[in-house]
């Protein structure tokens, strides 16, 4: 893979990491401060609701152990009313943890025992596709103790998480398409010199020792590229001389080919002469005498 692409797709993959696990942590800041608001003001109606409850039933009077259901839903009507609460399921419920009272369409999870030390518990679950939050209190009346457990839902939590996830999704495609772009345009910026560079080294190996690097850039390339033409300036100059060695090489054998040939070919001749010819004595020992000088 070229370094191109080897940077581009580094790029990319980093700004996703980076907005993937920062975006991640965000949503999910958010959707846990969203949840602990909403838990905090349901916790505040649960305590309101039994003030109000302990109030009303303390204005009832009553010589049973239990409190009438007529009564309950007298005093829970006009909870209601003063919360201004109409959407609410409501469940009260004795020790035994009996239902004594419920309008509540869902059925109650949280248990008694589930009650921390402050005497409230609450409990987060989903119903046909719903969220729920219950919240339970501990309620002390002249007839006992009992136990109110509201649930409410809470889909808009979810519901808002759920649009900031659906955000999250388009910022982040618009972000990598931006990225896209400007790690193509990066990337380009820094490995274009080199691949000029390249282009250089090429033409230079198929013998155009002339060729140099015609770049203008700053930084460790801008380094690279000059320290290459001075190479290449030293590496012509050397097979400048090289080639001049080797051309007065080849004229020094021409000339002493020459020279050499002229004497062999009297001798050549001398010799043919006296191989080829009946001579006299005299003329042998005559032209032996011309070859030996």
């Amino acid at each position: 893979m070229k370094l191109f692409w080897k940077m581009f797709f580094s790029l990319i993959i980093i700004v996703t990491v980076i907005f993937s696990i920062f975006g991640g942590i965000f949503i999910k800041l958010s959707f846990d401060n969203s949840l602990s608001r909403e838990l905090s003001r349901k916790q505040n109606e649960n305590q309101m609701f039994v003030y109000s409850f302990e109030a009303s039933a303390s204005m009832l009077s009553s010589d049973t152990e239990y409190i009438p259901k007529n009564d309950i839903e007298k005093i829970i009507d006009s909870v209601k009313r003063s919360m201004g609460e109409s959407q609410i399921g409501i469940t009260i419920v004795n020790q035994k943890e009996k239902a004594i009272y419920t309008d509540s369409k869902i059925e109650k999870n949280i248990k008694i025992k589930d009650l921390k030390d402050n005497n409230f518990g609450y409990l987060i679950f989903k119903n046909n596709g719903s969220y729920y939050l219950e919240t339970m209190s501990k309620m002390t009346i002249e007839s006992g103790t009992y136990y109110i457990s509201i649930v409410s839902s809470i889909n808009e939590v979810y519901n808002d998480i759920n649009e900031m996830m659906k955000n999250y999704r388009v910022i982040l495609g618009i972000a990598l398409v931006v990225t896209c772009i400007l790690a193509y345009v990066f990337s380009k910026k820094i490995t274009r010199p080199i691949e000029k560079l390249s282009d250089t080294v090429s033409q230079m190996a198929k013998g155009q020792y002339d060729t140099r690097a015609k770049i203008k850039t700053d930084g460790e390339v801008g380094d690279l590229v000059n320290s290459f033409n001075i190479m290449a300036d030293r590496l012509e100059k050397n097979i400048e001389e090289l080639e001049d060695t080797a051309r007065r090489q080849e004229d020094f054998t021409a000339a002493f080919a020459h020279e050499l040939k002229t004497p062999l070919t009297s001798i050549i001749g001398y010799s043919d002469m006296m191989r080829s010819m009946d001579l006299e004595k005299e003329e042998i020992s005559e032209y032996s005498n011309y070859i030996f000088l």
